[in-house]
């Protein structure tokens, strides 16, 4: 039990050393430019998939669900709803 003990700890340390590196300011969490299709991100905290990829502009399906919605690649903002916000982590993370 305490091989399992130490092993918990040494997870929760390289956890929080992940979760630190990924919310480092130098990481530019809006770059779409490298989305490929079937990858997973997230539209305002629902989960979701890009369908298929253009030169400026994405497409991503909410999972579970047929809505579907275009992006631009330069920033993840919705090109025909505004209100919609494409991200690789959930919005609730960033409060």
């Amino acid at each position: 039990m305490i091989r399992m003990q130490k092993l918990n700890k040494q997870y929760s340390i390289m956890k929080d050393r992940l979760k630190e590196k990924s919310l480092h300011t130098d990481i530019k969490q809006d770059d779409f430019s490298n989305i490929k299709v079937g990858c997973r991100i997230f539209i305002n905290d629902t989960a979701s998939e890009v369908l298929a990829v253009g030169e400026s502009s994405f497409r991503a399906v909410a999972l579970g669900r047929n809505r579907q919605a275009l992006f631009n690649k330069e920033n993840g903002n919705g090109r025909f709803n505004p209100r919609l916000k494409a991200s690789y982590t959930p919005r609730s993370q960033w409060q």
